[in-house]
């Protein structure tokens, strides 16, 4: 249901307790959310660990389709990946179970070094440029 909007005069004469009329109610709000979305600061360690979640997902789903799609389709999609360049030369299908989790923690580790700085950086700007 749509409901009718209040004349303008019937809100200009509201007032609150301190005696602030709507209009001055609306602007002060509008000033704190806008300042609030300025000064947000990102939580380097938070933002480490879902970007080192998210590549270790990503890792994980990449490592899957390795190890059960056929290696012509894993190069094709491999050559999507790297700009049309040829991998053929550099594709294994067997890959060893240490080589996995090392590549798997060099990965996570890397992206939540990246995440973390990332959040760093962004805070630092956030607060030159105020």
């Amino acid at each position: 249901m749509i409901y009718p909007q209040p004349k303008k005069e019937f809100l200009n004469g509201l007032k609150n307790e301190g005696g602030e009329d709507m209009e001055t109610l609306k602007n002060r709000r509008f000033l704190v959310s806008r300042k609030s979305s300025i000064s947000v600061k990102l939580k380097p360690n938070v933002v480490g660990l879902s970007v080192a979640i998210t590549a270790a997902l990503v890792y994980l789903v990449c490592l899957i389709f390795v190890a059960i799609v056929p290696l012509e389709t894993v190069i094709t999609f491999g050559n999507y990946f790297v700009h049309g360049m040829d991998i053929s030369s550099i594709a294994a299908k067997d890959i060893k179970l240490s080589d996995s989790i090392i590549g798997f923690v060099i990965v996570t580790l890397s992206a939540y070094i990246v995440g973390y700085i990332f959040a760093l950086v962004y805070n630092w700007l956030g607060q030159k440029l105020k």
